[in-house]
């Protein structure tokens, strides 16, 4: 089975309440299990710091990324991206929102 590491990036969100952002992430991720994928939950609104991502990515193997792209959190998403794209070049990264 695949396994699919699916981020909201650090940062605080200004213009997305919490309900609009865990339905964004949280039912994505349930339709994508039902696809049958593995899918971890990456809330950078829970998580505090790049560390706690970096221990996810590097100790589990996933077989892609997917970043979401949110308007109020553009800075985090792009640190995000940066440093994924140094934990592993090749892995597959999707993009959406």
């Amino acid at each position: 089975m695949k396994r699919i590491l699916f981020i909201w990036p650090l940062g605080t969100p200004v213009f997305i309440s919490d309900l609009w952002r865990c339905s964004l992430i949280y039912e994505v991720a349930a339709h994508i299990r039902k696809c049958g994928y593995n899918v971890d939950v990456f809330d950078g609104c829970e998580h505090k710091t790049f560390s706690e991502l970096f221990n996810m990515i590097l100790s589990v193997h996933y077989d892609a990324i997917i970043l979401n792209a949110p308007l109020d959190v553009m800075d985090g998403f792009i640190k995000t991206l940066k440093y994924i794209r140094l934990l592993d070049e090749a892995k597959p990264v999707y993009v959406y929102g």
